[in-house]
């Protein structure tokens, strides 16, 4: 049996074709405002992580000035086609592109910045607010977690 997030991926579709990517990435005012946007908040040497990358082209902004970056994604399409994409591009080798589910990715190591534009039909179809959620609960728990194991480490 299906979980509730299971079905109505199902009902509403799992992933957005790849001619939708194409105009996003052909809409040069919104791809210079990410590009600005990511400029202004990856610094030299950050650790960033995308949570549904679709193409990998924010991760690519970020991995201008990032040390890493983890850039997330469901469709396995799209991951091929970003690792495609990042391979033949300069800074495409700090991008790891990896096929998971946004919902239940961690990170191995803590990020600076997380990127995470999954808006469609009103936030209802990829569940941008519920990712971006499920993330920053789960980054507290593994926090506390970590924090909770190297007290007992150091008695």
């Amino acid at each position: 049996m299906l979980n509730e997030r299971e079905a109505e991926s199902c009902y509403l579709g799992q992933f957005i074709p790849l001619q939708y990517h194409h105009n996003m990435l052909m809409d040069a005012n919104r791809m210079d405002n990410f590009k600005a946007a990511i400029q202004r908040q990856v610094f030299e040497g950050a650790k960033v992580l995308e949570l549904g990358g679709g193409t990998g082209v924010l991760s690519w902004f970020a991995a201008q000035s990032a040390a890493k970056v983890y850039c997330v994604e469901l469709n396995p399409d799209m991951v091929a086609e970003a690792r495609r994409l990042l391979a033949k591009n300069r800074y495409g080798e700090r991008v790891e592109v990896i096929h998971a589910d946004a919902f239940e990715y961690l990170p191995p190591e803590p990020v600076d910045v997380v990127i995470c534009e999954m808006i469609h039909v009103g936030m209802l179809r990829e569940k941008q607010v519920e990712v971006i959620e499920n993330f920053k609960n789960a980054m507290l728990l593994n926090s506390v977690t970590r924090c909770r194991y190297l007290s007992r480490k150091r008695w």
